[in-house]
């Protein structure tokens, strides 16, 4: 029954995994980009889980989280209701639990006001050239407004700022940020579907200046109003378009 119960968890844990709950999703897995002409969702748990969600549509799988904590909600009660069934009440009681706290997780995910930087466009703001002075200036005024930031880079970021290679702890710890908001994209992928796919995921604007008109198909919704948030400097001072 124990087995049982482990099986449960981990099922709701392997689909649960496979949803835009938290920005370091996308992180560190270099297989999200195994068709660069098509950006992937991350295989996090095998081709088969993933083409199913990639064929059901995004749309459905942002909704698993409710939808599990229905399915499960309904189990506890049938296995609490039902003569016989109460010894199942080991399997559905936990994963009544367990997608509860999933459900609480992807709420209080979307709640929150996501802005993901184009960190490899936004280094060059100032003068042109790269500054991680510039990515803190602009990562304290996005807070200021509201916003949780998240910033992704180009894989020689870090050669760029300070002429060696940097990981994600590095370049997060420069900028202030916790680890699993910042990420380095893997040598020879590029950094754009890493971007649109963590704002799709967070339900986030992009702050850059690039135009993405080579994912607009993949990713319409660059070309909404106000999605995509351009700055620099004037006279020394930094602006951001928030409309």
């Amino acid at each position: 029954m124990l087995n049982s119960v482990s099986f449960e968890i981990d099922l709701l844990a392997a689909f649960t995994g496979l949803l835009p709950l938290s920005f370091d999703k996308v992180r560190k897995d270099p297989t999200l980009f195994r068709n660069i002409g098509r950006p992937q969702r991350p295989a996090l748990f095998g081709e088969e889980i993933v083409t199913f969600f990639q064929d059901a549509g995004y749309e459905a799988s942002m909704k698993t989280p409710y939808l599990l904590l229905v399915v499960s909600s309904i189990a506890l009660v049938g296995t609490l209701l039902i003569s016989g069934f109460s010894a199942f009440v080991l399997v559905t009681g936990p994963a009544f639990l367990a997608s509860l706290i999933l459900a609480l997780r992807a709420l209080t995910k979307r709640s929150k006001r996501w802005v993901i930087l184009d960190g490899s466009n936004v280094m060059y703001w100032r003068d042109g050239t790269p500054q991680v002075e510039t990515l803190r200036e602009v990562v304290q005024e996005l807070r200021a407004a509201g916003y949780t930031p998240g910033v992704v880079f180009d894989a020689n970021a870090g050669y760029l700022l300070c002429g060696k290679y940097q990981h994600d702890g590095a370049l997060a710890k420069a900028l202030g940020l916790p680890e699993e908001r910042v990420m380095v994209v893997p040598k020879g992928s590029p950094a754009d579907p890493a971007i649109l796919t963590a704002a799709l995921d967070l339900g986030a604007k992009v702050v850059t200046n690039d135009r993405y008109r080579d994912w607009a198909e993949q990713h319409p919704e660059v070309n909404d109003p106000g999605y995509l948030i351009r700055g620099g400097y004037k006279a020394g001072d930094l602006w951001l378009n928030f409309e």
